[in-house]
């Protein structure tokens, strides 16, 4: 039987107002579980990380470790608050071609958007394929 919106699975956020300017939006980005083995058994321990951004230009993100996984998603998103700056953007996507350095295979390169319906599609298949510039 065919779903009634065509195939595709319903929206979990039925609320599609865009978030007014100043208004921080949080994005959970992993949730990881550590176990550390106790003399009664198991015990577990959650780290969450939280990026922040208020639609005008201030990003950050944290990461916060609870012994639940809302404490920790708690804690993140403070530290997400605490950490914002300032972004320069032109015209909603940023200005120039930039390449960050993290750990391990941490190259990743950002580059400016040209149009909107590039931008969903290039977007998702980078994050995808996860540009790395060690491979290349």
């Amino acid at each position: 039987m065919a779903h009634p919106t065509g195939g595709r699975r319903p929206d979990r956020n039925p609320d599609r107002t865009p978030a007014a300017k100043g208004d921080t939006t949080e994005k959970v980005v992993f949730i990881n579980r550590c176990a550390k083995v106790v003399k009664g058994g198991r015990r577990f321990s959650f780290s969450a990380l939280i990026v922040a951004g208020d639609h005008d230009g201030m990003v950050g993100y944290g990461f916060g470790k609870a012994n639940e996984v809302s404490e920790a998603i708690r804690k993140a998103s403070e530290a997400a608050r605490k950490s914002m700056e300032k972004v320069s953007l032109h015209e909603n996507t940023i200005p120039h071609e930039t390449t960050a350095r993290a750990c391990c295979c941490g190259r990743r390169r950002l580059e400016p958007e040209s149009s909107r319906a590039a931008a969903c599609a290039r977007s998702r298949k980078r994050l995808e394929s996860g540009t790395c510039l060690r491979s290349r």
